[in-house]
């Protein structure tokens, strides 16, 4: 982002360098950061098995291996249910932190080419 025209036409015309950063490159180079973090935190909640199991840990992964293993249906869908919300609310996360950065998504500009 930092070699974008932009970025040199705002250097060309003498802004500084914290205010480049800070009005230009961060916005810009925030949406994709916004992004990965809505999509893994279900990762996080789904990555638990993993976690647990290697360290013998206790907690809602293991209670989940544990279900599959012993075929308890209720707790698996329940497990699905928790994953899947978190999914959910990390998309909406994102898509809230995305209109927070961007004004022109708050706004729902049109660019033309639709």
């Amino acid at each position: 982002e930092l070699e974008e025209e932009y970025v040199l036409t705002a250097r060309s015309r003498g802004s500084g360098a914290g205010k480049i950063l800070r009005k230009h490159v961060l916005k810009n180079s925030l949406l994709p950061v916004i992004t990965l973090i809505g999509m893994n935190l279900s990762a996080v909640v789904g990555g638990s098995f993993v976690l647990e199991k290697v360290f013998g840990w206790p907690g809602i992964g293991t209670y989940a291996i544990n279900a599959i293993q012993s075929r308890d249906y209720p707790v698996i869908m329940a497990y699905t249910m928790i994953v899947g919300t978190v999914l959910v609310l990390g998309n909406l996360f994102a898509d809230l932190m995305y209109a927070a950065v961007d004004p022109r998504i708050r706004q729902g500009v049109k660019t033309g080419n639709e």
